[in-house]
């Protein structure tokens, strides 16, 4: 994604920001998209992303029809937001070339994994101060940060070697560099969307 300035407040950045982001990309896309994707920024509110004829719409709150619930933290939602606009969110920012929200919003097939895998997973990045962490909700499920239904944690430098694309998480976990704890079967569920 090209470089692109963090507005100051969440509203501008979730209703204009990442809107005109994926504008090129939702137009590819006929119609309406099967769901929704919100974000939800502790104590600050939640924006909801759709796709409705052809067009990236966001409005403030959660939609009834969300797929997927992208949570983080609100206290540095600034930081959050240059993370997944640098890919930090790795197959749901995308790389610009169709991918990421809207192969979410655009996919039936996408839609129908995401309802079937039910939970929360936390992803947590270990640093040298405080660790960082982003959950993801699926299937409309009502967002459980404290006991997710799996929780990947990995250094930062695995996190950023996975964000650039040189890592594969696969032999990442088999080498022990990224612990998995939880539900295993949630996350072979939700394999096909991280190719």
């Amino acid at each position: 994604m090209a470089d692109i300035q963090i507005p100051d407040t969440p509203d501008e950045f979730f209703t204009k920001v990442l809107v005109a982001e994926f504008a090129d990309q939702a137009s590819d896309i006929e119609g309406d998209g099967p769901g929704a994707v919100c974000f939800s920024l502790t104590d600050l509110g939640s924006w909801s992303l759709i796709i409705k004829g052809g067009e990236m719409t966001a409005t403030k709150g959660r939609d009834d029809n969300t797929l997927v619930e992208i949570t983080m933290d609100g206290s540095d939602w600034k930081a959050s937001a240059e993370r997944m606009l640098g890919g930090g969110m790795g197959p749901l920012a995308g790389d610009g070339g169709g991918g990421g929200i809207t192969s979410v919003l655009g996919n039936p097939t996408a839609a129908t994994t995401l309802k079937a895998a039910q939970g929360t997973m936390k992803m947590v990045t270990k640093t040298d101060g405080d660790d960082e962490w982003i959950a993801i909700t699926f299937g409309g499920a009502e967002a459980n940060i404290d006991s997710p239904r799996a929780t990947i944690t990995m250094p930062q430098e695995v996190a950023e070697e996975m964000q650039g694309g040189n890592a594969n998480p696969q032999e990442l976990f088999m080498s022990g560099k990224i612990q998995i704890t939880g539900d295993m079967m949630m996350l072979m569920q939700l394999a096909p969307l991280m190719q």
